[in-house]
């Protein structure tokens, strides 16, 4: 992603519940949030840009 001068880069860290925790997580505008799966050996990464979110994941 690009950032221009006016915007601003956020990274969250949480706990989620399998992956059906990650999707329902909410993520701001223009953030990324990283979220560690308690049940199982997984780590999502989870993005949003203006327009769209964007999902990574394991």
């Amino acid at each position: 992603m690009r950032y221009g001068k006016n915007e601003i880069l956020i990274i969250t860290f949480g706990w989620v519940q399998n992956e059906a925790g990650m999707k329902a997580y909410v993520v701001a505008r223009n953030s990324t949030v990283v979220l560690w799966d308690f049940e199982n050996p997984v780590i999502y990464i989870k993005s949003a840009s203006q327009q769209k979110a964007f999902v990574f994941s394991r």
